[in-house]
């Protein structure tokens, strides 16, 4: 959890030899991935940027962030401590999926049937908004959520008053 100044409230860390494995994984398959890492992020892809690079990258950069592309960016932000990767379906995503769940450290999601979301074992949405809500003095039961894929049914069942919703 981060505040509109990119100062950090809250945070778990993917395993460092998970993060790596996972790396390796995604790179020895060739899906386009992204990377997010305390102040960092990296696309796989050097002929891609990541959509907050695009509409506030010099802001987000004055606020310390740094953003990476290729193979050496991955290998750059996952010598650091990995948050998510996020995984496209520029390839068949069943192989990839396959191979990850043998990684141990990790949890698999996805926010729609094109991705694959791999965090640290453990981390959900539910127990990002319990965090945040902690930090905020808010009990969960005054807590709304709203979502609309698998990856939110955790923070929906931890929530007050859980949305389930269409796209």
């Amino acid at each position: 959890i981060v505040d509109e100044n990119l100062t950090t409230l809250s945070e778990i860390r993917m395993d460092h030899r998970a993060g790596i494995e996972t790396a390796r994984i995604l790179l020895a398959f060739g899906n386009d991935f992204f990377i997010f890492a305390n102040r960092m992020v990296c696309v796989s892809n050097e002929q891609k940027m990541h959509h907050s690079e695009v509409s506030h990258g010099d802001k987000m950069r004055e606020l310390g962030m740094a953003y990476y592309r290729g193979r050496d960016g991955v290998l750059r932000v996952v010598s650091d401590h990995v948050h998510k990767f996020f995984v496209c379906d520029n390839l068949p995503l069943e192989p990839v999926r396959e191979a990850l769940q043998k990684v141990p450290g990790i949890d698999l999601t996805q926010s729609s049937a094109t991705n694959i979301e791999v965090m640290p074992l453990g981390v959900d949405k539910g127990k990002g908004v319990e965090n945040l809500a902690k930090l905020l003095g808010i009990p969960m039961s005054q807590v709304m959520t709203l979502g609309d894929e698998g990856n939110d049914v955790s923070m929906l069942r931890a929530a007050g008053y859980g949305v389930a919703m269409g796209n």
